[in-house]
């Protein structure tokens, strides 16, 4: 049983069960009660190679309480300690250990291990594809808009601001999935670009149209080129207002490419490359003083990619609502990217899918219409938002203006999990079934436990062969003087010998059967 689990434990299934402590209780009950006979046994027969010498009488008491138990034996070791029969008191008082040394060697440990589950018990959602049901309108070549997928952008719109839509796995207590999972997503890559940035920026004067220094005191226009060419601008009216945040950018054209986005008319084919990027969004943070005879004390400028990706998901653990990804693998740029479902009779291209593929990983596929949808989704909530201070806005300006009091790259990163999230959600959901943790009760075998018990043995045997090896070579002490009844036929009579003291101890049968048949005829009574 050692290292197994306590239900397999057989007497549990009897229509009497007894537990596996009580076995271990009556094995150290009965093994105390075996001991003990040999133990007694020796004792009392070494009471006559002992008094093979002239000793005190009061000597032939000791020795029988040693044979009765503990307390016995304690006196016997301080009155007649180098006696072979001490062996058999210390060995008496270790015997009555012998019963929590046996209750240590099974000890019941609670383990938590993971059994195979079902896709109900645990699971885990991924997807490889994500198609809708969005349609165009064949007049105008433009979106439906009730077609849309308004759950993906509800997602996006959660994300910004923190907020989780529903988890991607189930699981009743604790879970393991190891893996690999992978699921079509999107992914989120920022950098800081105020240093580049900066560099390209140019003012002029509002009145004069003369190109200024950034730091000149006077009403301008700045402009400025992100290195991805994003075009930003920047207006300063003194004592009057000022631009204090702008936010803009740009969707990659379809088919996607991976190139400059000032001129969005110059990409034509065939000479587009696909990349996975769809839209980039740039940041710019202006801090200026109260005092309008200062100028700028800080610029911000932050840059986003928003890209379809892969994620490699292994090692996954889940307890109660929290997840664990052990590992997390995101495949983004090196994804190759082809077109499929072209059809050149259709010129709105309303089947057309790109197929996302990599080295170790099954294809991932999305419909060129939806993969539009999010693209114009962010085009409209995240381009050309300008905060002027010192003017009251006159429109409000939606999702977008939040980020002015936000992280950009803690915004987009949550976005583009809910979005991830929301597509192993979808109707082309797969689900990967897990372990689940069940606390399963083993039984551990702790053998050391057995010392005591191993050494009570070893020692009662030596008492027995060190008995029968003394009694044979001490004349007159025959093994069956151990019995109590060649006490009883035993005498006391005077002796001239004056090494006994004037005192002998005397049987008048030599034969343990004539003992035994002496007693069988004999009635006893006591007269007082």
């Amino acid at each position: 049983m050692n290292d197994r689990p306590l239900t397999d434990w057989a007497p549990t299934n009897w229509a009497a069960p007894v537990s596996i402590n009580a076995v271990i209780s009556a094995i150290a009950v009965v093994s105390r009660a075996t001991l003990a006979m040999p133990i007694i046994a020796c004792i009392n027969q070494l009471k006559w190679v002992y008094f093979k010498r002239p000793h005190k009488v009061s000597d032939m008491e000791t020795f029988d309480s040693a044979s009765r138990g503990g307390m016995g034996s304690v006196k016997f070791l301080f009155k007649i300690p180098m006696n072979g029969a001490a062996i058999g008191a210390l060995v008496t008082l270790l015997a009555y250990f012998l019963g929590p040394f046996y209750q240590q060697v099974i000890r019941l440990e609670q383990r938590e291990i993971f059994v195979s589950g079902n896709e109900t018990a645990a699971a885990f959602s991924f997807a490889h594809e994500y198609f809708t049901n969005v349609s165009l309108n064949a007049a105008t070549g433009t979106t439906i808009p009730h077609s849309i997928d308004s759950r993906m952008q509800g997602a996006m719109i959660a994300g910004v601001f923190g907020n989780n839509i529903s988890s991607t796995f189930s699981c009743p207590s604790a879970c393991r999935w190891p893996g690999p999972i992978i699921t079509l997503g999107f992914h989120s890559e920022c950098r800081n670009i105020t240093v580049r940035t900066l560099a390209t920026k140019r003012c002029q004067d509002r009145i004069t149209g003369e190109e200024v220094d950034n730091s000149a005191k006077v009403s301008n226009n700045c402009t400025l080129v992100t290195p991805n060419g994003i075009k930003l601008v920047s207006d300063y009216t003194r004592t009057s207002n000022w631009t204090g945040y702008y936010l803009t950018g740009k969707t990659i054209p379809f088919p996607l490419v991976d190139a400059p986005m000032i001129e969005e008319s110059s990409f034509k084919e065939p000479n587009f490359t696909l990349s996975a990027n769809i839209f980039t969004a740039v940041q710019y943070k202006i801090n200026r003083p109260s005092d309008v005879d200062e100028m700028i004390r800080g610029e911000d400028i932050h840059e986003c990619t928003i890209s379809v990706a892969a994620y490699n998901y292994s090692d996954i653990q889940s307890s109660g609502n929290e997840l664990w990804i052990g590992r997390r693998d995101i495949i983004s740029s090196q994804l190759s990217i082809r077109s499929v479902n072209a059809n050149e009779s259709d010129s709105l291209r309303r089947n057309e899918t790109f197929v996302y593929s990599a080295p170790g990983i099954p294809d991932l596929s999305i419909k060129r219409l939806d993969l539009e949808s999010i693209a114009g989704f962010l085009r409209d909530e995240f381009t050309d938002i300008v905060i002027e201070d010192g003017v009251d806005p006159e429109q409000t300006f939606g999702v977008s203006v939040s980020l002015a009091s936000r992280n950009l790259t803690e915004s987009f990163a949550g976005m583009t999990e809910q979005m991830t999230r929301h597509i192993a959600l979808g109707d082309k959901q797969q689900v990967q079934a897990g372990n689940v943790v069940q606390t399963i009760v083993f039984v551990v075998a702790w053998y050391h436990m057995l010392i005591l018990p191993i050494f009570v043995t070893t020692a009662t045997l030596f008492l027995l062969m060190f008995t029968i090896w003394r009694s044979r070579a001490s004349t007159g002490a025959v093994l069956w003087k151990s019995s109590a009844l060649a006490l009883l036929f035993h005498h006391i009579t005077p002796s001239d010998d004056p090494v006994a003291r004037g005192a002998a101890l005397r049987c008048d049968f030599a034969d343990p059967k004539d003992l035994q048949r002496a007693a069988k005829n004999m009635k006893m009574q006591k007269v007082d």
